[in-house]
């Protein structure tokens, strides 16, 4: 494990739309950012809705990260010595509950191991959008699907995530309200762009939560903090710090509130840390 006072400052990054660019590379150009500000001695933090499964298909051991907060926060790996130092998971007697206020919605919905495993999951169709079966796809393997009957594969677990039609505008309003006090986030799906996928944790889980218990573990203040984000669910830990930017490809929600730098696909994150790096040396 790294001192706690190895570093100055801390930049933290998103993950999809934000450091990756259409492909899920990085660019030569936030590679060299993110060696840049390893050199500078900043602490990189990749922050990502990801599992560690998902994760690692798209960076490599050898990516310059310091730490990984991973599915949206619920954990935290010390990217160097690959040790998970942070779980959070929903309790047996909350995953009951929320289950079955689910099932009454009629909508399709996910349901996720603990963490590490939390990959695995348990699939109820609702209406049965394509977005559904697509995220379902993809995980093939690691999948099941509820037949109305079969008890609850795990005690505690990671997560639920509803995937909705984006035209349900009012359903993450309904959910904050039905499921509280669980914490509901609202992101856009990274399959098809424009599903609504709503994901539910435990109460204290988030991205900025997941920030803020690094910020106390490496004694790094807030003002040396900065975020970068392009999604709803960038929100919490976007707002911890004035040195707050958004990729250009954000909703307008976020591109009006803080600064905007170029989109994914044009190096948005290495303009911003040129930018953060000019204000602190």
């Amino acid at each position: 494990m790294l001192s706690k006072k190895t570093f100055s400052h801390i930049c933290v990054t998103d993950l999809d739309g934000t450091l990756l660019n259409i492909d899920h590379t990085i660019s030569d150009q936030n590679w060299e950012a993110l060696k840049m500000l390893g050199e500078a001695n900043v602490c990189r933090v990749a922050a990502t809705g990801r599992s560690l499964y998902s994760l690692k298909k798209v960076v490599s051991s050898d990516t310059p990260f310091d730490y990984i907060v991973f599915s949206t926060g619920a954990g935290v790996m010390n990217w160097l010595t690959q040790e998970i130092i942070l779980t959070r998971h929903i309790s047996k007697d909350q995953i009951e509950v929320t289950f079955n206020k689910l099932l009454k919605l009629n909508e399709d919905f996910m349901f996720h191991a603990p963490i590490p495993e939390n990959h695995h999951f348990l699939a109820v169709r609702g209406k049965g959008l394509p977005d559904f079966y697509r995220r379902i796809g993809f995980y093939q393997e690691f999948g099941l699907e509820w037949d109305h009957k079969t008890a609850l594969p795990w005690k505690e677990g990671t997560q639920f995530l509803v995937v909705a039609d984006e035209r349900e505008t009012n359903l993450y309003a309904q959910l904050i309200s039905l499921l509280y006090p669980l914490k509901v986030i609202r992101t856009t799906s990274p399959i098809d762009h424009k599903s609504l996928w709503i994901e539910i944790f435990s109460t204290e889980v988030s991205k900025g939560s997941a920030v803020e218990y690094l910020l106390d573990l490496l004694s790094i203040k807030k003002e040396n903090l900065m975020v970068i984000g392009n999604d709803y669910n960038d929100t919490d830990m976007l707002q911890l710090t004035d040195n707050a930017y958004v990729t250009s490809n954000a909703p307008e929600e976020l591109t009006g509130k803080y600064q905007v730098v170029a989109d994914y696909n044009n190096h948005g994150f290495a303009e911003a840390v040129k930018h953060w790096l000019k204000t602190i040396y």
